[in-house]
């Protein structure tokens, strides 16, 4: 019997989605970023566990989140080392059926080559924990395969009120041989120092959330790397 075609192309985005995710982490591997056996027991942590009340329904709103963030630090392990200077570009709705958010995350590889990788989810459905995402890759305006945790767990404020800088931890499923997961730091300007990353994320390391959390590898791009990336 013929499959579908609807089905058909749910099953040939799902399988490119699973290929995109594998080809990063591969070329990971080979470069020494990611490696193939497990040695961590950390598992996906309970969103309340790792939240703090920055992120408060009645502190913070996920329209905040649209716009423009430079990834000033990341482990993202499908993420390989030549590729630098990350910038998410989000746009939220919340007045459709169902309200979703995307991005494009853009990196600078090998120094010429611009790479981005569409994403898509949906909002929380828990009015009280506005953070709690869930998202995979975007194929043609269809994220394919099972929804993956996305947690905006703390965010900054400016003297303004604004968010400067937004922490998110991913949990991306098994990729390889063991869970992955992918802890950022999001920031509206990508000016900072190392010294000044370096700091903001020994504050989360300190706390109560930093050993639930795989904070190991991280790459960071201070306001230099962004310079030679032509963002500043």
């Amino acid at each position: 019997a013929r499959v579908p075609v609807e089905a058909r192309v749910q099953q040939r985005g799902r399988k490119l989605a699973a290929t995109t995710h594998m080809l990063r982490f591969l070329a990971a591997v080979a470069l020494g970023v990611a490696p193939l056996v497990d040695t961590t027991t950390l598992t996906c942590p309970d969103y309340g566990a790792i939240r703090d009340e920055s992120v408060d329904a009645n502190k913070f709103e996920i329209t905040e989140f649209a716009g423009r963030w430079f990834m000033i630090a990341s482990n993202e392990p499908t993420l390989p080392s030549f590729c630098l200077c990350g910038v998410n570009d989000v746009t939220v709705v919340i007045d459709a059926a169902t309200p979703y958010y995307t991005y494009t995350n853009t990196d600078m590889c090998m120094g010429t080559l611009n790479i981005s990788l569409p994403i898509k989810g949906v909002l929380s459905d828990d009015p009280l924990a506005p953070g709690l995402l869930m998202e995979n890759v975007d194929v043609h305006n269809r994220t394919m395969g099972s929804l993956d945790p996305n947690m905006i767990f703390h965010v900054t404020r400016d003297e303004s009120g604004t968010i400067a800088v937004a922490f998110t931890y991913a949990c991306l499923g098994k990729i390889g041989l063991k869970e992955r997961f992918s802890f950022n730091v999001l920031a509206r300007s990508g000016s900072y120092s190392t010294d000044e990353i370096e700091a903001m994320v020994q504050a989360v390391n300190a706390s109560a959330a930093g050993p639930l959390m795989d904070m190991d590898s991280l790459v960071y791009n201070d306001a230099g790397a962004y310079e030679q990336c032509g963002y500043l």
